[in-house]
């Protein structure tokens, strides 16, 4: 049975795909089996804002709040939601508040929520308006951090896709292992070494194919059913590859 953590997990990968109805499923079982965090409520909020629905996205937010005041992520996502409503208060209110809260802590995003103040009233936020220079390193600076930190994540979700699917080849269920490493590269395209493993599992399960049809041509030809025999034969001949991947 998978855990509240493993259902997050899935619901978080599922959420990347953009599966929204699939992400809300495993968040909601993660939920379900004692995983109800701030985080967790605060990607379905996320979710819900993705699909349109923006009093559900809105009470994850402040439910996410309300089970820990010092969650920052979620005073942010309510004040852009509220922005894009129109309601310039609250959204002034809950960038304030992530300010008051972020003090004392080395918080990435308070520079980004000063110049977002700034831009909505100048005059009311003027004192923001100083060190320009600085803040906009300082924006690059956490663009850059979190390219790193969201690449590092995908390596790491990939080689586990990786090694599922090899454990899956081994056990000869390859449809299964072809599904882990169509994962994999959904994170990290174009990385040869999951490429390559997707080859051979596709390999192998033509070289297994071809075994059956071999056996159940013969077993035709034994019998007499030379027209079934046949047809096998020649489904082997389109099912044979044409190269070994491991071939050098």
């Amino acid at each position: 049975m998978n855990s509240a953590e493993e259902y997050r997990q899935k619901g978080y990968e599922a959420q990347q795909k953009g599966l929204y109805e699939q992400a809300l499923t495993l968040y909601n079982k993660a939920i379900a089996l004692g995983g109800a965090t701030p985080a967790v409520h605060n990607d379905v909020g996320v979710i819900y804002e993705q699909m349109g629905m923006a009093d559900k996205a809105e009470w994850n937010y402040l439910r996410a709040i309300g089970m820990d005041p010092a969650y920052l992520p979620s005073y942010t996502n309510l004040a852009y939601l509220y922005r894009s409503q129109g309601d310039i208060k609250k959204a002034e209110h809950y960038f304030e508040k992530r300010l008051e809260r972020s003090k004392g802590t080395d918080d990435p995003w308070a520079e980004k929520i000063r110049r977002e103040l700034l831009k909505m009233d100048p005059q009311k936020y003027q004192k923001y308006g100083q060190n320009t220079k600085k803040l906009d390193e300082n924006v690059v600076k956490e663009k850059r951090e979190r390219v790193y930190k969201d690449f590092s994540l995908d390596i790491v979700r990939a080689e586990k896709h990786y090694q599922k699917g090899q454990e899956y080849l081994k056990e000869k269920e390859f449809k299964k292992a072809v599904t882990e490493l169509d994962r994999a590269l959904a994170v990290t395209p174009n990385n040869p070494k999951i490429l390559k493993a997707r080859e051979d599992v596709m390999y192998q399960q033509a070289v297994e194919t071809i075994k059956q049809k071999t056996g159940n041509a013969l077993q035709d030809l034994e019998v007499g059913n030379v027209k079934s025999a046949r047809q096998e034969f020649q489904e082997i001949l389109s099912t044979i590859p044409e190269s070994n991947p491991n071939e050098h």
